[in-house]
């Protein structure tokens, strides 16, 4: 069985309209983020309730719901406060009752969903060169196979002894010298399981535009740079 994982959309439409066309009708997991820093909150949410098997909450979809930005740069707390103002009722009650991890079995394999680390769900950034010698205590603590997470918005798929970690990076904000969107395809048989990390280029300047138009320029223009 082949399974997609998604990060970090940031409310980036054309993004996601980018990957969407790669992974129609397969099996998609959100790891969170959904809003904050782009220009369609709502187009976004939409979207991810249309086609995600689940859905968990990242912190800036957090901060939406809870209108608190104490943990954020000014520009984040300016795109957070902003995007309260935009989203519709319905949308805002969709954040709001999104959980924080998921666990979940596909073929005897079990799989953890957590934004940020096993430890602290929403905030913590789990960084390899950092965090590598916890990986095989996170997924022995918790009991399973897989353990996906976003945040960093930095892609990595890291095997150890008793499983996976698997970061599949940001659609909406990558941050890792790619400007691409980026997702990770896992494919599940017979308890082999394989790891690919995707990307696909998406129209930035039309994002970009849009985001000038609502005086998100200061952070606009970073969106195709390799940096």
């Amino acid at each position: 069985m082949e399974i997609i994982f998604i990060s970090d959309l940031h409310s980036n439409l054309e993004a996601i309209n980018s990957i969407s066309k790669k992974i129609s009708n397969k099996r998609i997991y959100c790891l969170g983020d959904i809003v904050g820093y782009g220009p369609n909150p709502n187009e976004t949410i939409d979207w991810v309730r249309n086609n995600t098997v689940k859905t968990i909450k990242g912190n800036h979809d957090y901060a939406v719901v809870n209108n608190n930005t104490s943990n954020f740069n000014l520009f984040a707390k300016k795109s957070i406060l902003w995007t309260i103002k935009k989203l519709t009722i319905d949308n805002t009650e969709y954040l709001k009752n999104l959980p924080l991890t998921y666990k979940f079995s596909i073929e005897k394999i079990n799989i953890l969903l957590v934004h940020g680390s096993p430890e602290d769900p929403l905030n913590e950034y789990v960084i390899p060169e950092h965090y590598e010698q916890l990986f095989e205590y996170y997924l022995d603590k918790n009991k399973v196979n897989i353990i996906v997470l976003g945040h960093t918005h930095i892609p990595f798929s890291i095997k150890k002894k008793n499983g996976y970690i698997i970061n599949p990076g940001s659609v909406g904000q990558p941050r890792n010298g790619n400007p691409n969107a980026s997702y990770a395809v896992v494919s599940i048989e017979d308890n082999y399981i394989d790891v690919n990390i995707k990307n696909v280029k998406y129209n930035w300047d039309k994002t970009i535009n849009k985001m000038n138009k609502i005086n998100f320029k200061s952070f606009s223009s970073r969106l195709k740079q390799r940096y």
